[in-house]
């Protein structure tokens, strides 16, 4: 196979990937009685988002609602991406952008070098602190 058969047998390709996102790992608490957390950053990039599928909803079950989302993102090694996970998207088209909590990790069977995400919005966006890069 040669490169250009295989780019055209790819699901996805690199100009669909266009929603900015930013990963959190939770660090210490803000404070004792809150559920606020400081915010670590460990990675960025680009990806494509949308509507969960029908597959994608029978594994969200009832933590769906209309903030819940796939995120497509190319794979990054040595990245660990768990619940405790907070994603940013800042996308003024999508209709609720902010934090979003990881349900699900989900390789990408077909195609290795793609990771899928199911995000769900998170209910305490405003309790974050993100410590910045220094």
């Amino acid at each position: 196979m040669y490169k250009g058969q295989r780019k055209q047998a790819q699901k996805y390709h690199q100009e669909e990937f266009r929603i900015p996102f930013v990963i959190y790992k939770k660090g210490e608490r803000i404070s004792q009685t809150g559920y606020g957390y400081k915010l670590n950053k460990i990675a960025k990039g680009l990806g494509l988002v949308y509507a969960p599928s029908a597959k994608d909803r029978d594994i969200l079950g009832d933590r769906l609602t209309s903030t819940s989302f796939t995120l497509i993102m190319p794979q990054q090694n040595g990245l660990l991406i768990s619940s405790d996970t907070l994603i940013k998207i800042d996308e003024p088209r999508l209709i609720s952008d902010g934090f979003f909590d990881v349900i699900e990790v989900l390789p990408d069977i077909q195609n290795g070098r793609y990771m899928k995400l199911l995000v769900n919005r998170t209910k305490q966006g405003n309790k974050f602190e993100v410590v910045e890069d220094e």
